[in-house]
C-alpha cells in the first residue's frame, strides 16, 4: 500500500516536473529578452532544455517504461552541475578562471566515480555530485550577492530576474544536499527514505517556479 502511495506520489511530480519544462521553454521561446537583461536570459537557456528535456524522460522512460532510473540520474548530476555552473558564470559575466576550474575539478571527480559506481551505490555517488555542486554554487551565490551589495545604490531584489534564479538554485541545492547524502543509509537501516525524498522533490518545485518567476521579470511579449 505505501509503496503505491509512493508512486502516485513521485508520478504527481514526474508530470509536474514536466509541466514546468514546457512552460519554460514556452516563455523563453515566446518572449523577447529585455535590453538589461539580455545576459540572464542567455545564461538561463541550458536550463530550460535541461528541464525539458529530463521532465520528457523522466515521463517516457522512468514512469511509462519503467526504464532503470540509475543511469539517467548519475548523468543527470552531471548535467545539472554543468547548467548551474554556466548560468551563475554569465550571470555574474566574470571569474572564467573559476568557473574552468569548478568545471575541470568536477569533471575530474565524476569522471574518477565511474570507476566506483555500481547500481547499488549509485545513490551514494549522487549524494557526493550533490554535496560538491553545492560547495561551488555556494560560493558563485556569495560571489553574486557581493557584487551586488558593493555599490551605494538601493537595489530592489525582488526586481532582478538574477536573483530568483541565485535564491532557487540555492534552495534546491543546500535543502536537498542531505536527502541525497542520507537517502542510501535510509534505505538500508528504516527504508524511510521516501519522506526525506520528497523534502527534495518539493524543492524541485520551488526552484521551478523561482526559475519561471525569474525568466518573466527578464523578458517581455513578443510584439
Amino acid at each position: 500500500m505505501r509503496n503505491n502511495i509512493w508512486h502516485h506520489i513521485s508520478t504527481s511530480f514526474v508530470i509536474q516536473y514536466l509541466i514546468f519544462g514546457i512552460v519554460l521553454i514556452f516563455i523563453f521561446y515566446r518572449r523577447s529578452a529585455k535590453i538589461k537583461y539580455t545576459n540572464e536570459y542567455t545564461a538561463v537557456k541550458p536550463f530550460v532544455w535541461l528541464m525539458f528535456i529530463g521532465g520528457v524522460y523522466e515521463l517516457v522512460f522512468t514512469t511509462i517504461l519503467f526504464v532503470q532510473t540509475a543511469f539517467w540520474h548519475s548523468l543527470y548530476g552531471l548535467l545539472e552541475f554543468l547548467v548551474f555552473n554556466y548560468l551563475l558564470y554569465r550571470i555574474l559575466g566574470k571569474y572564467t578562471r573559476m568557473y574552468v576550474a569548478f568545471t575541470i575539478l568536477f569533471l575530474f571527480f565524476y569522471i574518477s566515480s565511474l570507476f566506483y559506481w555500481s547500481i547499488d551505490n549509485h545513490n551514494q555517488m549522487e549524494g557526493y555530485y550533490a554535496a560538491l555542486e553545492t560547495v561551488f554554487v555556494m560560493i558563485w551565490a556569495v560571489l553574486w550577492f557581493k557584487d551586488l551589495f558593493k555599490g551605494d545604490e538601493l537595489i530592489s531584489l525582488w526586481k532582478i530576474p538574477a536573483f530568483y534564479f541565485v535564491i532557487g538554485i540555492i534552495l534546491y541545492l543546500c535543502g536537498g544536499v542531505v536527502p541525497s547524502l542520507v537517502t542510501p543509509y535510509l534505505f538500508k537501516v528504516t527504508g524511510l527514505w521516501t519522506k526525506y525524498w520528497l523534502v527534495f522533490l518539493f524543492l524541485g518545485t520551488i526552484m521551478r517556479v523561482m526559475m519561471i518567476i525569474g525568466l518573466l521579470k527578464a523578458t517581455v511579449k513578443k510584439p
